[in-house]
């Protein structure tokens, strides 16, 4: 028996004996797996100091994420090693069920210094309702039909995700994020208000404009009562803006969490639904 051993149940395996089937299905699992490990590795090289996410929507179907990263190239390495590991079946963005492996094009577009890669993702909805226990239509109008693109890259100093359907549209949510100035979400009283109901040191912050959360719950009833779809949730007018506020904060083994809930959210639910004027 070779010193080189482990064990498989009750049995030593060495070098000279039969793999069990167990064995011979995870040396298949991880073979299959390397690059997902590779991608998690590099994740990690890449050194991420802060993650900054900003969507239309809850799932951030249209929008942008920005990661400050010591090393954003490896941050590019990983996102593209991540994607070309993916195959049908697997969780894909916002854990919905790939119903094929994720289209990649490498080099695909350059804008603003920005070289970047691009991913067309198709999912399996139904598959993807059943594993979620929502029905096939609530998801579809969560994420806008049954495919997402998304764009990712760096100028060497950041890296950035872009989600949208069209070029055109990840194009305008970088520019957005570089030409903003002054304008800027903490100029809006509503954030501001929501703000200074939680912590001012916080580990990580969510903050949505209530109209958004209020459609998710009116979509969400919906599909309880069985009622395919309802009145879209009212939106605010410019600079009348609420916001659902969140945070955590860890110290050592502590969690403390914080919430801010806006009483217009529940107004407009229930003023939908028509239990309110």
């Amino acid at each position: 028996m070779s010193q080189r051993h482990f064990m498989a149940g009750s049995k030593a395996v060495g070098d000279d004996d039969e793999p069990s089937p167990f064995i011979e299905a995870l040396n298949r699992i991880m073979a299959e797996r390397k690059g997902l490990l590779e991608s998690d590795k590099l994740a990690v090289e890449a050194g991420i100091t802060l993650e900054l996410t900003a969507g239309q929507d809850r799932l951030s179907v249209e929008g942008i994420e920005i990661k400050a990263c010591k090393k954003p190239a490896k941050m590019v390495e990983s996102i593209l090693k991540l994607y070309e590991n993916l195959k049908e079946g697997d969780p894909g963005d916002h854990n919905l069920i790939l119903a094929e492996k994720p289209d990649v094009t490498t080099n695909a577009q350059t804008h603003r210094d920005f070289k970047f890669h691009k991913v067309r993702l198709v999912f399996d909805l139904e598959k993807s309702a059943q594993g979620q226990r929502v029905t096939v239509p609530f998801l579809r109008r969560q994420i806008g039909g049954d495919e997402g693109q998304l764009w990712f890259g760096t100028d060497g100093d950041q890296f950035v995700i872009l989600k949208s359907k069209t070029w055109a549209g990840a194009q305008k949510h970088l520019d957005s994020y570089l030409d903003r100035g002054a304008n800027v979400l903490g100029k809006s009283e509503g954030f501001r208000k929501t703000r200074k109901q939680l912590p001012d040191k916080v580990s990580f912050l969510f903050i949505e404009e209530t109209s958004i959360t209020t459609q998710l719950m009116l979509d969400g009833f919906a599909q309880a009562a069985g009622k395919g779809f309802v009145p879209p949730a009212p939106r605010p007018r410019p600079g009348q803006e609420a916001f659902l506020g969140m945070s955590g904060s860890f110290a050592g083994e502590t969690v403390a969490m914080d919430f801010w809930i806006p009483a217009r959210m529940f107004h407009d639910y229930f003023k939908v639904i028509g239990l309110s004027q």
